[in-house]
């Protein structure tokens, strides 16, 4: 694997390992977050269609807003699933982890600070 590196430059095989660390430290720490726009959630559409348009009591209020919180919640935690698989796959046909352990071999061998670059 390693004579593949050696037809990069080093800035060039310097930058691709940066990438394919920043996907890594990222699906390590779960570090995903979500932009949601509750318009395209047909459930949530209802629910706050229902909460503007109805009247109710307070435990009936109490009650839409529950399950309006439960909505976000649940799409929210679809979003971080999804983005959290995409990276996951991204990653893996980069060269996933053995080219990640490879590049970082190679790296260290030619004097360069893996460390410091990331």
């Amino acid at each position: 694997m390693g004579s593949n590196f050696k037809n990069l430059s080093k800035d060039n095989l310097i930058q691709k390992f940066k990438n394919l660390h920043k996907l890594k430290v990222q699906i390590d720490e779960c570090n995903f977050n979500a932009k949601l726009n509750p318009v395209n959630n047909a459930k949530i559409f209802t629910i706050y269609h229902t909460i503007e348009n109805t009247n109710m009591n307070a435990a009936d209020m109490y009650n839409m807003m529950k399950a309006l919180q439960h909505q976000l919640k649940e799409q929210e935690n679809e979003t971080i699933q999804r983005k959290k698989e995409n990276a996951q796959r991204h990653f893996d046909n980069s060269g996933g982890i053995k080219k990640y352990l490879a590049m970082k071999n190679y790296l260290t061998d030619i004097g360069v600070n893996v460390h410091e670059i990331n």
